[in-house]
C-alpha cells in the first residue's frame, strides 16, 4: 500500500515538474535570444543593421500604442487574409483529400499536379491573380488558398490511404453503417495527421502573407515590413516580423490544443 502510494506521488511530481519545466524552458530561450541579440547589437553597433532590443521595444510601444501611429489596423487585415485563405484552404483540402484517399482513378489523375502546385513558391502567383482577379482582397486570399490547400489534400489522401483496413472491415462486420463507419473509424483515424497538416499549413499562410500583400495593398504587417524596407526602418521591421511570429505561435498553440482535446488517444499505450 505503501509503494502504491510512493508511486503515485512520485508521478504526480513528474507531471507537476513537467508543467513547470516546459514555460521555465521557453522563458529561458527567450531571455538566452534577447541576450545574444543585444551582444551581437552591441559589437556590431549600427542600428541600421540591427537594431537592440530595447529600442524595438520602444518602437512596438509605439505602434501599438493608444497615441500617435498604429498597427492595430494592419495586424486585423493581415489575419483577415491568413485566417479567410488558410480555414478555405484547409476545408477544400480536407474534401479533395477524402476524394483523392477513396477514388484510385482521381487520385491518379490529380496528384501531380498537387505535387507541382506545392512545389511552386507564393510570389510566382501573384502576377497572375493580378490579371484574373484584381488588385482586391480575393486575389490575396486566393494565394494563401493556394499555398494551404495541396498540402493538406496530399496529407489528408497519405492518412486515408493508410488506415489498417482491418479496421474498416471489422467495422462492417459488426453491422456499421458507411455513416457510422466513416464516424468511428475513418474521421479518428485521419483525424492526428490532418490536425498536424493544419498547424504546418497555418505557419505557411503567415509565410505567405508577404507575397500576398505585395499585390497593390495599403494595409497589413507585410505591407508595413515592405514600405519600412523601403525607408530603412529596420526597428519598424523587426516589430513586423516579431508580430507576424507572435500572430503564428498563438495560432499554433491553439491548434496544439485542439490536437489533444480531439485525439487524446494518440501515443498513449
Amino acid at each position: 500500500m505503501a509503494l502504491g502510494k510512493t508511486k503515485i506521488g512520485r508521478a504526480q511530481l513528474r507531471s507537476a515538474g513537467a508543467r513547470i519545466g516546459r514555460p521555465a524552458t521557453v522563458l529561458a530561450s527567450l531571455l538566452a535570444f534577447t541576450a545574444v541579440w543585444a551582444v551581437a547589437a552591441a559589437v556590431i553597433a549600427d542600428p541600421l543593421i540591427l537594431p537592440t532590443p530595447g529600442s524595438v521595444w520602444s518602437r512596438a510601444l509605439q505602434l501599438f500604442g493608444p497615441a500617435g501611429e498604429s498597427f492595430w489596423p494592419d495586424v486585423q487585415a493581415s489575419v483577415f487574409r491568413v485566417m479567410s485563405g488558410w480555414a478555405i484552404g484547409v476545408a477544400g483540402g480536407v474534401l479533395l483529400g477524402v476524394t483523392l484517399g477513396t477514388i484510385h482513378f482521381v487520385n491518379t489523375a490529380i496528384d501531380p499536379l498537387l505535387q507541382a502546385g506545392r512545389s511552386i513558391p507564393p510570389l510566382a502567383y501573384s502576377p497572375l491573380l493580378v490579371v484574373w482577379l484584381g488588385i482586391g482582397e480575393s486575389s490575396k486570399v486566393v494565394l494563401i488558398v493556394l499555398t494551404v490547400l495541396p498540402i493538406m489534400a496530399i496529407t489528408t489522401a497519405a492518412a486515408i490511404s493508410g488506415i489498417d483496413r482491418s479496421y474498416v472491415r471489422a467495422a462492417q462486420t459488426l453491422g456499421a453503417s458507411r455513416l457510422l463507419l466513416l464516424r468511428r473509424v475513418l474521421v479518428p483515424a485521419v483525424l492526428p495527421e490532418t490536425i498536424t497538416a493544419m498547424r504546418v499549413t497555418y505557419g505557411l499562410a503567415w509565410g505567405s502573407l508577404i507575397a500576398a500583400e505585395i499585390i497593390a495593398s495599403t494595409q497589413g504587417l507585410g505591407f508595413r515590413i515592405l514600405q519600412a524596407g523601403r525607408y530603412l526602418d529596420t526597428t519598424t521591421i523587426f516589430v513586423g516580423i516579431a508580430a507576424i511570429a507572435c500572430l503564428a505561435i498563438v495560432g499554433d498553440a491553439l491548434l496544439r490544443f485542439l490536437y489533444h482535446i480531439a485525439v487524446p488517444w494518440k501515443g498513449r499505450g
